[in-house]
């Protein structure tokens, strides 16, 4: 297809232009004829064409596809098309070509869109969503304004994106971040976790543990043969001190997995569902509960989706167990393998 070849030699033109730092349009002034002017509007209208067929019809992308978008990214005026191809209801490979054009092109104010719907985008995309930010400079102060009034939660970002603020080339983007780093750490409960680590580090009994986790995790959390997963997997705990344990259960917001973050779905029938998202499609979403549950729903009835950035595993469960009790948990957690005797206790510590 001689258009398909026409939009390819576009692209490589367009990136050698790039490189150079020349825009099509300072190209373009340098023909006085109006055959580049002419062709180049013409390749680009056939790519919105295109571009907006593979939107609408949300059909897999095809290699000329990913040319067409890598294209309209050279072209200013099809950013709302861009943008267009973002949005939910569009194919995941769709939205993550739209997105990746937009991390090499797009203006400060489409990324501000990307930024206003992050609270209600799947653990996956808020990720593309923050590297975009990321990208640039003017971009990344968005990200930290979003961040500072509470919009997105520092714990919600992984350890990696938050390196890369805290050790940015900027000094004030690492001054702000080392602040709201700070800020993270909520209320001085130093004493509450000493309380419980002389408990922790006397040690406990496993067995006493395994009931203690029947009753206050196997909700959401498997181990063995005992709860159900809903929360990240914490069986293979031979590499994790009970220093770990022990700060993960008693402040689950100070790092969290974006994948087990928890949303709330308002219905437009007046429901309001909480869980984590399990899947989502372009015509519906699947929450997952406590106890194994799933909620489907479909796109229509679905009025607002939001995550705040904060785990799905309550603050406070100090509350109902006792340091001792915390013990006993934590040894569980360290021994449960060895609790039938298969394998000696020696061989795992």
């Amino acid at each position: 297809d001689k258009k398909e070849i026409a939009i390819a030699l576009a692209v490589g033109i367009s990136s050698g232009l790039a490189s150079r730092r020349v825009t099509w349009a300072q190209f373009i002034k340098q023909d006085t004829s109006g055959k580049v002017e002419k062709q180049w509007q013409q390749v680009i209208a056939r790519a919105k064409d295109l571009a907006d067929n593979v939107i609408e019809s949300n059909r897999t992308p095809r290699q000329t596809d990913q040319w067409v978008f890598e294209l309209l990214g050279y072209h200013p005026t099809a950013e709302s098309l861009l943008l267009k191809g973002t949005l939910q209801y569009v194919l995941p490979d769709i939205r993550k070509l739209a997105i990746g054009t937009l991390v090499r092109t797009g203006s400060d104010q489409a990324w501000q869109t990307l930024l206003n719907n992050y609270s209600s985008e799947s653990p996956a995309f808020r990720r593309l969503i923050v590297d975009g930010l990321l990208a640039r400079q003017s971009r990344t102060l968005a990200l930290l304004e979003a961040l500072e009034n509470g919009a997105i939660k520092l714990s919600g970002l992984d350890r990696v994106r938050v390196n890369r603020l805290l050790k940015h080339r900027d000094k004030e983007i690492r001054d702000r971040t080392q602040k709201l780093a700070k800020a993270n750490q909520g209320p001085d409960r130093s004493n509450l976790f000493a309380q419980y680590a002389a408990a922790v580090n006397q040690g406990g009994d496993a067995t006493r543990g395994k009931k203690v986790f029947k009753k206050q995790c196997a909700t959401c959390h498997k181990v063995a043969d005992t709860g159900i997963n809903v929360g990240p997997d914490i069986s293979d705990s031979r590499v994790k001190t009970a220093s770990q344990f022990l700060t993960d259960i008693l402040f689950p917001n100070q790092a969290i997995d974006n994948n087990y973050v928890g949303y709330i779905a308002q219905t437009t029938d007046g429901r309001v569902l909480a869980g984590i998202l399990e899947t989502e499609t372009i015509t519906s979403i699947t929450l997952k509960q406590p106890e194994g549950k799933t909620v489907v729903l479909s796109r229509d009835e679905i009025e607002v989706l939001r995550s705040e950035g904060i785990s799905f595993m309550p603050e406070g469960v100090e509350k109902n167990i006792s340091p001792k009790q915390m013990a006993d948990l934590i040894a569980f957690l360290k021994n449960w393998r060895y609790l039938d005797g298969a394998i000696p206790m020696s061989d795992g510590q």
